[in-house]
């Protein structure tokens, strides 16, 4: 089932800017004091940008790239392919007295789709980002235990046990145990080599 998705009041939110330097960081292992010594920011300013309680402005945003050594053009790439489908809980429940077996379809797959299955564990208050910016990801998700928070392109589900979600984007994604720790099922589709 496909849910439409409220747009967000701020236009640049489709960015996920926030989300983007949070990756950026991380991923190159460095703490906010650290970037902020190598940026000449405070910390307080760039973990307000990291969590989207602040807009930079594009003089801030270029001091960061001369960090990480990439263009403005990494935090203003537009999606071009974004699909998401939720199916929650309760539109998989069970009528009363139906008995028989009842197939519920959360994506369809092709013949030539290679899958990576594993159970993601997110323990409380930590988060784990799947994905990048221009590198499309193409998963299923399944809320085993706990809630999940799915922050992408300036969207935000909180999805529970027994939720799913089939996503395909070209954006990052974080994943956030936020109330207490939680797992997912999780099937990626890995692109398909150039020799196959």
């Amino acid at each position: 089932m496909s849910l439409p998705t409220t747009a967000p009041s701020d236009p640049l939110a489709i960015y996920s800017i926030g989300l983007k330097l949070r990756t950026l960081r991380i991923t190159k292992g460095l703490t906010l004091s650290r970037l902020a010594h190598q940026t000449e920011l405070s910390t307080a300013l760039l973990s307000k940008l990291e969590t989207d309680h602040m807009t930079p402005t594009l003089h801030t945003l270029e001091r960061i790239c001369r960090v990480y050594g990439i263009s403005l053009g990494h935090f203003f790439c537009e999606p071009q392919h974004h699909s998401v489908s939720i199916t929650r809980k309760a539109a998989t429940a069970r009528h009363r007295g139906d008995q028989l077996p009842r197939p519920i379809p959360l994506h369809v797959s092709t013949p030539e789709t290679h899958q990576l299955a594993q159970i993601i564990e997110i323990p409380a208050r930590a988060s784990v980002t799947v994905g990048e910016c221009g590198a499309v990801t193409e998963l299923t998700a399944y809320v085993i235990e706990g809630a999940v928070y799915a922050t992408i392109a300036g969207s935000r589900e909180k999805l529970e046990t027994g939720d799913s979600v089939v996503l395909s984007t070209d954006q990052p994604m974080v994943w956030s145990g936020e109330e207490s720790p939680c797992q997912l099922l999780t099937v990626f589709v890995r692109p398909m080599s150039a020799a196959a």
